[in-house]
């Protein structure tokens, strides 16, 4: 995690994994939470067959069950009730997780509208969807929830349009749909990277979407 992670913020990141093991379900199991190289880490050991991203990417969360769940996993049912109330219950807790730990790299990271700033957080955006690719490539695949995808994009709307506003007051007629278009063509990017497995690192995607987003822009704006 980078320096911008609290104590706090790392216990009960483990706290949440801890949670989840206890349901049975196959997660890597928590080992412990240290320090590397000055920054807190939270090691895990490797956890084999089906996860949970892989379950969704099978199917719609509509068509699972707990029973289906519960016996594919062999784990009992009050078990995993004690944990969840039902499917959609579990999934909410996943996107929540990811939700808070994107929020936090926008807080960390302020929105600089079109330059070099913005790059650190684009950045931290790709580190967070390598960690999480399978369960993001679930989220975000066919059978994903696009209520989160929209949740996301709010999100961001909310913090990119306020600086865009501020920084360029007279120009926000025509910058909002420049936005809708780099939005709608970084979350194509994201989906079409996802769903081949990551091939490239997050820092090469990382300064690919930031240099199509900039030139986008200064084509439009070569003031900006």
């Amino acid at each position: 995690f980078d320096e911008g992670y609290s104590k706090a913020d790392i216990l009960n990141e483990a706290l949440n994994i801890a949670r989840v093991e206890e349901t049975g379900l196959p997660i890597p199991a928590l080992e412990e939470v240290t320090k590397i190289d000055g920054k807190w880490a939270i090691v895990t050991d490797y956890a084999e067959g089906k996860t949970i991203a892989q379950l969704m990417a099978e199917k719609s969360v509509n068509e699972v069950t707990v029973k289906e769940l519960v016996d594919l996993v062999d784990i009992n049912r009050s078990t995993f009730y004690l944990h969840y109330t039902d499917i959609y219950n579990m999934l909410e807790s996943v996107e929540n997780e990811l939700f808070e730990e994107i929020l936090h790299t926008i807080r960390t990271h302020p929105v600089s509208p079109f330059n070099e700033n913005s790059f650190p957080f684009i950045e931290d955006i790709f580190a967070i969807l390598f960690e999480n690719r399978e369960i993001c490539a679930a989220l975000l695949g066919p059978h994903g929830d696009i209520a989160f995808l929209h949740r996301i994009e709010e999100m961001l709307s909310h913090y990119s349009l306020a600086a865009l506003r501020e920084a360029f007051p007279e120009r926000m007629d025509d910058l909002k749909y420049t936005y809708a278009y780099c939005v709608a063509g970084g979350v194509g990017l994201i989906k079409d990277w996802l769903s081949r497995g990551c091939e490239e690192s997050p820092q090469h995607m990382a300064q690919l979407t930031f240099r199509l987003v900039t030139n986008t822009v200064s084509d439009f704006y070569p003031h900006a």
